[in-house]
């Protein structure tokens, strides 16, 4: 091994363990994304022939693990669903007027993207990286132009992927909306960044906050799980859209691509321009996909911008409102909880100005003074 390190080449760099930069005051430290300093190539400190450098070899590709077998077909929801989640998301209650228009961009830049996976959206796309038709998925870089060493958000390297206006429209309304509050936005800025009540987050590296993964999980329990089960209530969608899951969005956009005008052509079903923008190989197209492009060889072919329109259309005409459920028992006692303080607060606020009113009279002082 130390024949290795002393011919390693020169392009190899030393490198030295070290801290991440803190993000700015209002940031929480994440052990899960300490890898960004650790990972950037730094010289080791020596003072002489006696100091050895470290070197770090990639042995990435060498071993592949076998993945697990499917069990079950891919499933995949329609337009309709999608904006039915949508519509429900946009209903949600929330304190901040800002939380569900970023919610509703979040689920239609998954549903209505040919096709984007979650950490793509999350880590990888850039204000900079949307554009009308295309987003780019690509290393985020910060503004003197140095690129982040973060893997997560690129299982297949960098690629384009198609973003239909259903998305395109949402995503626009919420960085005027981002604007509006906090003005301006850096286009090195995430599109989904972590924020505080001053606005997007930021490293000291110039380098935006993401997600952490314990914030996507709270964001699928609180958001997601909620508007898919209301979704499901709809005349207008399917009974198993209540245990869809946040990644099948990229199936159900991979689906609904593969029976449209881009796909289907006078000359038959070209997989390799929609294998590209998914990030996958032609054959894995093929074999994940092999169900719904067997249900769609002899159908006619639809306008992909079109049908997505028609479902957005359809249900922003006939909104659907479901039917008020009773409290659940842990609804019901925080109600319980809410009404107990408020009646003390009540009384306690009666007694006092009775008090102050009975000590001005006798010239006393108040208790509560």
């Amino acid at each position: 091994m130390s024949e290795l390190l002393d011919s390693a080449p020169a392009d190899f760099q030393p490198t030295q363990g070290g801290a991440r930069p803190k993000p700015h005051a209002g940031t929480n430290d994440r052990p899960e994304q300490a890898h960004r300093a650790a990972a950037r190539p730094r010289h080791c400190a020596g003072d002489g022939a006696g100091t050895r450098a470290r070197w770090s070899i990639s042995v990435s590709g060498l071993f592949q693990v076998p993945s697990a077998k499917r069990r079950r077909l891919i499933r995949a929801a329609d337009p309709v669903a999608v904006e039915r989640i949508i519509e429900a998301v946009l209903k949600r209650p929330h304190r901040d007027p800002l939380g569900p228009l970023r919610d509703a961009a979040l689920v239609a830049a998954m549903g209505f993207t040919v096709a984007a996976r979650p950490s793509e959206w999350l880590v990888s796309a850039t204000w900079r990286d949307v554009h009308e038709g295309t987003v780019e998925l690509q290393a985020v870089q910060n503004e003197l132009g140095h690129e982040s060493d973060a893997e997560v958000g690129l299982k297949t390297g960098a690629r384009v992927a198609l973003l239909l206006p259903n998305a395109y429209d949402r995503l626009v309304a919420y960085r005027r909306a981002l604007e509006g509050r906090y003005g301006r936005q850096p286009d090195n800025g995430l599109v989904f960044q972590e924020c505080s009540r001053e606005g997007p987050l930021w490293y000291e590296d110039g380098f935006p906050v993401e997600w952490s993964p314990d914030h996507y999980k709270r964001w699928t329990a609180r958001v997601w799980r909620p508007a898919r089960e209301v979704a499901a209530q709809a005349p207008d969608t399917d009974d198993w859209i209540a245990g869809l899951t946040f990644y099948e969005l990229r199936h159900s956009a991979i689906s609904v691509a593969l029976h449209s005008t881009f796909v289907m052509t006078k000359d038959g079903m070209n997989l390799h321009t929609l294998a590209a923008y998914a990030g996958h190989d032609v054959q894995t197209m093929q074999r994940y996909y092999a169900h719904v492009i067997a249900r769609y060889r002899n159908a006619p072919p639809i306008d992909l911008e079109a049908e997505c329109q028609a479902a957005r259309d359809r249900v922003e005409r006939a909104p659907f409102e479901p039917a008020e459920e009773p409290p659940g028992p842990q609804r019901q006692a925080q109600r319980r909880h809410r009404a107990r303080a408020r009646t003390a607060r009540h009384v306690t606020g009666r007694w006092g100005s009775a008090a102050e009113a009975e000590g001005s009279a006798t010239g006393a002082p108040s208790p509560t003074s």
